[in-house]
Parts: C-alpha cells; sequence; structure tokens
C-alpha cells in the first residue's frame, strides 16, 4: 500500500472579498484515502464556488463515501452537521436516497472507494440542462 503526507488548503470567504486560507496538515495516511478526502473537498469547494457566483440553491446534497478504514462507509450532509455510519455501500447509499427524498430538491453523491465520483441522483426539480 502507497502511503502520502497530506495537506491541504481550508478557505473561507465572508463579507470581505480577501479569501482567507490555512493550511492543515494530516498524517501520514493511505493514498487512496487522501484521494477521497480531496474529492470530497473538491465537491464542498464546487458548492461555495457556485454560492460565490450567486447560484445559490437550496439543495440538500449527500455523500456516500468510505471511513478512513475503508471498512465502513459514511453519509455526510454537505455543508451541515450530519453524519452517518453503514457497513456496505449499498446501505449507505439507500440511506442516502430514503434522507434525500425527504427533503427534496437534494443530491445524493456517491464515491468510489478511491474518492472518484460514481455517480450522481437528484431529486425534486432536476437542474435546467445548458445548451451546448
Amino acid at each position: 500500500m502507497q502511503y502520502a503526507n497530506a495537506s491541504y488548503r481550508s478557505c473561507s470567504a465572508d463579507a470581505n472579498p480577501a479569501v482567507r486560507c490555512s493550511q492543515i496538515s494530516m498524517p501520514v495516511i493511505p493514498i487512496r484515502i487522501a484521494a477521497a478526502v480531496i474529492s470530497y473537498a473538491t465537491c464542498a469547494i464546487a458548492a461555495r464556488l457556485h454560492a460565490a457566483d450567486g447560484m445559490v440553491s437550496n439543495r440538500t446534497v449527500y455523500h456516500v463515501v468510505p471511513d478512513a478504514s475503508r471498512e465502513r462507509w459514511l453519509v455526510t450532509q454537505e455543508n451541515g452537521g450530519f453524519r452517518q455510519e453503514h457497513r456496505t455501500q449499498e446501505e449507505a447509499v439507500n440511506a442516502a436516497r430514503e434522507r434525500a427524498r425527504g427533503q427534496e430538491p437534494s443530491q445524493v453523491k456517491v464515491h468510489k472507494t478511491d474518492g472518484n465520483m460514481e455517480y450522481e441522483s437528484t431529486y425534486g426539480d432536476d437542474p435546467r440542462r445548458s445548451p451546448s
């Protein structure tokens, strides 16, 4: 198994147009877990960028991701305090779908064990497709 020292920048914007960033370091961890953390952080950053561009969405977004040990699966709410553990990815996906259907408009983003996005499902009003 390959290992890496993981660190990333945590950024936050307030009423001031300047963005404040701080360096966060994590201990040596398996590269696949680091990829999962980075993928999840990328989704959260994209959501903040949409909000900063005035594209604020009232959509509730849930992520299904492996935990640090890759033995269990987590359902987390983007920009929220919800976190739930499950034994299998299938159980976690079913739980996320159930919560999402109860909070439309919503979305479930399912990640693979390597952290990359596997698929996403939207519940309620589907966003318009932009012409290509």
